[in-house]
């Protein structure tokens, strides 16, 4: 995967790129955007398939709480923001990261029930950039 991250310049919405965050030497988080995921397409039912994804996003448990995953948003959408990108997809199977999705932006795009077995759904969310932008300017996750 970081291997076509690095071949794809031509286009865009067909390439992946990372961002990373860095105390001093030790890179503590990383995020990342690129074309939407299997569980987007199978959830969404094909709607989003040419809607990137926001994906890859992880801080370092020692460091969580310190806004680190909100600057990597924020830098991530301000770049989607400057490629002309006005519209990207996130999802999450994970239950405490689905409360706070939900808290910040409110009914997910889609929720596929019982996704990952019985109880467990994965929701989608379809955010426009300058929405997303001056949420995480708001709000610190």
């Amino acid at each position: 995967m970081i291997h076509k991250a690095l071949q794809a310049k031509d286009n865009i919405k067909a390439s992946v790129f990372f961002l990373v965050a860095k105390m001093g030497d030790v890179i503590v988080g990383t995020i990342s955007y690129g074309p939407c995921g299997k569980e987007i397409r199978e959830c969404a039912e094909g709607r989003l398939n040419d809607i990137g994804e926001l994906g890859s996003l992880y801080v370092l448990p020692d460091v969580q709480g310190q806004g680190i995953g909100s600057a990597l948003i924020l830098a991530l959408v301000t770049e989607l923001q400057r490629l002309g990108i006005q519209q990207f997809c996130l999802d999450s199977g994970y239950q405490i990261a689905q409360k706070k999705w939900q808290r910040k932006f409110g009914a997910p795009y889609v929720v596929a029930n019982n996704y990952w077995g019985e109880g467990t759904d994965h929701m989608v969310w379809l955010c426009e950039v300058q929405d997303f932008i001056e949420v995480v300017q708001k709000a610190r996750f």
